[in-house]
Formats: C-alpha cells, structure tokens, sequence
C-alpha cells in the first residue's frame, strides 16, 4: 500500500471513527431520557430509540473492520456468514496488522453482531431495554476502546506511522462544542 492509500485509508477509518462516538453519544443521551422517563410508553419509545442506536452504531464499528479487510487484508469476506468471519479475522493479527479486536471481546461482539442482524431484518421480538443499554455501554466502555487501541497501534506499525495517528483524533461534540479526542 503506498502512504497516499494509507493515508486515505486512515483518513476514512478516522471519519468513522468520529460517526461512531456521535453516534454513541447521542445513544447515551437517549439512555439518561430513558432513565428519566415518566412512564411505560415513554420507557418503551426511548428503549427503541437505544435500540436504534445501538443498530446504527454497530453499524459503524462494521465500515471500520470492512475498511481495514479490504485495505490492509486484501480480502473482505463475502456470502453466508461473511460478518462472524469478518469479526473473526480481526481477532487474529496478521502479517501486516496487530489484531484489531480483542479475543475477550468476541463473545460480546456476537451477540451485539447477532442483535444488529435481527434489528435490521426485523425478526426480533422487541428487545428489553436493559438488553439495549447493556449493548450501547458495552460498544461505549468497552469495543470502542479496544478497538480505537489497535487501529492506533496499526497506524503505528505503517510507514509514517507517526503521521497517520493524527487522522484517528475525530471531533466530537461535548456540550454544543467541538474538542479534539487524543488516539
């Protein structure tokens, strides 16, 4: 890969990255509306909203791993199955990367990855909204993080790495204003 496709890569992977915490974000604050609200109805509205965004942020994290398939492994996988093999791959390091999602993660990735896929073909009964907020803080404390780590860690082991960790320090919104998140 020469640096322009590196650097587009990352540039891309930080973009992401920078939906990602938006996202999560937005979903946190639905959780405090939830956690605030005054009766069922409005408990089972914020609880789909959550869901909404636990679907959407997982979403994200997914562009991330198919970025890095495609542009560092060369082979993103395809056909039945192709998101459990794409999370397994990037459990696994390889040549050219340090793995990029944490072994003790995978279990929390599936079911996360498996609420994602009933969420978006609609086969799910409606999911509890402790189910929900458990998946939304487990992206928020816990895959994020991780994930943020190797990526770092793979911008690092690239040529000019020490260029490239710039593009992973996405902006996000924190009270009305913009700051800058340190990789």
């Amino acid at each position: 890969m020469t640096l322009r496709q590196r650097e587009k890569t990352f540039k891309q992977i930080g973009a992401t990255l920078e939906r990602a915490f938006k996202q999560i974000d937005e979903g946190m604050e639905i959780v405090d509306r939830f956690d605030q609200a005054r009766d069922d109805r409005e408990r089972e509205h914020y609880s789909l909203l959550v869901a909404l965004a636990v679907h959407n942020s997982w979403q994200t994290i997914t562009k991330i791993m198919r970025r890095i398939a495609i542009d560092v492994d060369h082979d993103m996988p395809k056909g039945i199955g192709a998101p459990n093999r794409l999370v397994d791959r990037m459990t696994e390091r390889t040549s050219e990367r340090p793995q990029i999602m944490s072994l003790a993660n995978l279990e929390k990735v599936r079911k996360i990855g498996k609420f994602h896929r009933d969420f978006r073909r609609a086969t799910m009964t409606r999911p509890m909204a402790s189910e929900v907020i458990d998946y939304l803080e487990t992206i928020s404390d816990e895959i994020v993080p991780d994930m943020m780590e190797n990526v770092r860690k793979l911008a690092l082991v690239s040529p000019d790495g020490s260029d490239l960790i710039g593009y992973l320090r996405p902006k996000v919104a924190a009270g009305g204003q913009t700051v800058e998140v340190h990789a």
